[in-house]
């Protein structure tokens, strides 16, 4: 859906007001830490603010591949900021209310 939204379970997360979003591949790496967030992090009992950090370390030493457990990753993916991050996290949750 280009730079400004992307679907996941059947709901669209819109990102258009997200003004720090350049291009496609940042909402891409949005989307597959959102998809890896859902699976193994959100428990509800870890801070949204410790699992961005741990995510962010985890890429800083293992790159964006270690967000994704099929054998197909896009080549087309940029780092998001922190801040674009919790935005996308915060659009997903509204959501999910």
């Amino acid at each position: 859906m280009g730079k400004d939204a992307f679907s996941i379970n059947k709901e669209t997360v819109d990102l258009r007001y997200v003004e720090q979003l350049v291009d496609s591949e940042q909402t891409t790496a949005l989307a597959y830490l959102l998809k890896y967030m859902e699976l193994h992090c959100f428990n509800g009992r870890t801070e949204l603010k410790d699992i961005i950090q741990k995510l962010s370390d985890q890429i800083q030493e293992k790159g964006l591949i270690s967000i994704n457990e099929g054998a197909y990753l896009s080549s087309n993916l940029a780092m998001p900021r922190p801040q674009e991050i919790y935005a996308c996290v915060n659009r997903y949750r509204e959501l999910m209310l």
